[in-house]
């Protein structure tokens, strides 16, 4: 193994099992081959696979572009179960999202991606896939990566020759990958009653909200809200406006999140209760704040100013029927330009059923979220495992338990 290669790969020979191989990916493989350039056509008669159908080392099939295709094309793309695909082309996070084929689906790949193809007398497709998905190898793929403005490249040469993955025994590739297969068996039964959940979620916003918006008392939004404008609190912590999480501390982000430049005096205070409406309202309704802290100017905070139950309005701040029939009426501006006009928005008249109403609508609707909330987290618990367990067994840190001989 030359200089170069060590620095690009972080394992050793030498701390593998008696029995393990550490080869260059391109020494596991038969072929490896770039997807098809035909472009894209509505009335296609060949399914094409892209970059966005590899998903957390599997390949959907569903909701898939088309292209013209002769019968030699689609024979020469065509994907087979056991083929892996790589995404060569992509942002620098997205570059090398790898993929099993699994389907008895007629589709071929196109070019942006490169399918390798095992040699299976050496390894089991599943455990190479499980291993190109990994940590170790996600970082070496990353650093044989190559940038440029808005996207990154991998040059399949230079992967197979510069990306190695530890080889055991077929007999005990076989365990591992039976081993992985059951945790992922469990996460996928989880994301299943996830996806249940809120389909039945959507479903009582429908009936619970849309469906009896026309019977309640409705009033205008500056009758039950104020627009508020607290500023000089740079001391307070800085808040962030998310579609799918709310108002939240900044700190919650993931990733680098950047800092504003000088002071923060002209911020607006939020507090816990307030409603925020952002540059992207028109699109994903108004937010709901759980924290004190401030936001940047650009954005309108709405407090309360009669009675009401918060929780309630969380939720038809968020529904479809809020958005798509009360808000659309004060967006102005077209395409990217369009925004909220607040003083049309403080004119709409919205829903105000009785407190009673509210709170059991709210109790249905924040019990049914929590339930989806639990099954999320204990999914990210699952997958954490998973990693974790990925990366023992594939490197041999972690052995399975096998009395079995090799074949």
């Amino acid at each position: 193994m030359s200089a170069n290669q060590l620095s690009l790969h972080p394992l050793r020979r030498e701390r593998l099992p008696k029995g393990w191989q550490l080869l260059p990916v391109g020494k596991v493989l038969v072929d490896s081959q770039y997807g098809t350039n035909t472009s894209a056509s509505e009335n296609g008669n060949t399914n094409v696979l892209g970059m966005k159908d590899i998903q957390n080392g599997s390949i959907l099939t569903t909701n898939l572009i088309c292209a013209n295709l002769s019968k030699e094309e689609r024979s020469k793309y065509i994907l087979k179960k056991g083929d892996i695909l790589i995404n060569r082309t992509n942002s620098y996070d997205l570059v090398g999202k790898v993929g099993i084929f699994d389907s008895d689906d007629e589709v071929v790949f196109a070019s942006y991606l490169v399918r390798l193809k095992v040699n299976e007398k050496l390894i089991i497709p599943e455990f190479l896939n499980y291993w190109l998905n990994s940590y170790s190898a996600q970082k070496t793929i990353k650093r044989i990566a190559t940038r440029a403005v808005g996207q990154a490249n991998i040059n399949p040469t230079e992967f197979k020759k510069h990306c190695f993955v530890p080889v055991p025994p077929l007999f005990e590739q076989k365990e591992i990958v039976s081993l992985l297969k059951c945790c992922s068996s469990v996460i996928e039964k989880i994301e299943q009653l996830i996806t249940a959940k809120e389909k039945q979620f959507t479903w009582l916003i429908k009936t619970l909200i849309s469906g009896q918006c026309e019977q309640w008392e409705h009033l205008r939004a500056e009758e039950l809200f104020d627009n508020v404008t607290e500023k000089h609190h740079p001391e307070e912590e800085l808040l962030s406006v998310t579609q799918d999480r709310g108002v939240i501390p900044r700190r919650m982000l993931e990733g680098r999140v950047m800092s504003p430049e000088g002071s923060t005096s002209s911020y607006k205070l939020v507090q816990e209760g307030d409603f925020v409406i952002s540059l992207r309202s028109f699109q994903g309704g108004i937010e709901y704040s759980r924290y004190r802290g401030i936001v940047s100017p650009a954005y309108t905070i709405l407090r309360p100013k009669v009675v009401l139950h918060d929780e309630f309005y969380r939720h038809f701040f968020k529904s479809y029927i809020f958005i798509e029939k009360y808000l659309r009426i004060a967006v102005i501006g077209i395409r990217d330009g369009k925004q909220i006009s607040i003083q049309d928005f403080l004119t709409i008249k919205i829903p105000y059923p009785s407190m009673e109403q509210q709170q059991i609508i709210a109790e249905v609707l924040n019990t049914a979220q929590q339930e989806i909330n639990l099954l999320k987290r204990l999914a990210d618990s699952y997958r954490k495992q998973k990693r974790g367990l990925m990366q023992k067994l594939l490197t041999g840190q972690w052995q399975v338990n096998t009395d079995k001989e090799a074949f």
